[in-house]
């Protein structure tokens, strides 16, 4: 019983893996051509600006679904562990009754820090800072729950929060990651009229 319900969770992790991979290459390929667009010089027609608000709308959705479907999946293979764990030191004399809020905890935390690692790979060519940023998030975050310290965990969640609000806030000013038409080539090879 215990080993379908662990199963069923992989799977649904895997389905929840692609769902992030589909949401985020999305609108990876479309900020390409957007950025196609900036750097020939030319204005963005109907269908890529129709295109653009019908990604920006569903990515949310698509994206926040997958972490909630990371954690379900993680939580359905974790908590029949914690079934037999908790009845085996129940046999044992030993009553340990935290386990499926540890499980849920190690859960939600295990998700973000994959959904971080998953979206840093997809954007890796084409916001580098912005993938390198979310990499060194999920590859701390790893150590700090590999660490087995409550303190470094809340540090991390503390400090990536922070890193997100100030990357929010003024990312673009400390680094221009925005396309940029390329002038000598323009000046060298001129575009036919």
């Amino acid at each position: 019983f215990c080993l379908r319900w662990m199963l069923l969770g992989a799977c649904i992790f895997v389905a929840a893996t692609g769902l992030l991979v589909y949401s985020e290459v999305r609108m990876v390929m479309l900020t390409r051509e957007i950025d196609q667009c900036v750097v020939e010089g030319r204005q963005m027609d109907r269908n890529l600006a129709w295109r653009k608000g019908k990604v920006e709308d569903w990515r949310g959705y698509m994206t926040f679904g997958a972490v909630f479907f990371l954690i379900v999946s993680l939580c359905m293979i974790l908590f029949p562990l914690c079934r037999m764990a908790t009845s085996l030191l129940l046999s044992m004399g030993y009553n340990f009754s935290g386990c499926y809020l540890l499980a849920f905890t190690y859960a939600l935390l295990c998700a973000v820090i994959w959904a971080l690692f998953v979206c840093g790979l997809c954007w890796s060519c084409t916001r580098t800072w912005t993938a390198g940023i979310l990499i060194v998030l999920a590859l701390l975050g790893q150590g700090a729950l590999d660490s087995g310290a409550a303190p470094a965990v809340v540090l991390w969640v503390i400090v990536s929060m922070l890193v997100a609000w100030v990357w929010l806030k003024w990312g673009k000013s400390l680094v221009n990651e925005a396309p940029y038409a390329e002038e000598e080539k323009e000046r060298l090879i001129p575009s036919e009229p």
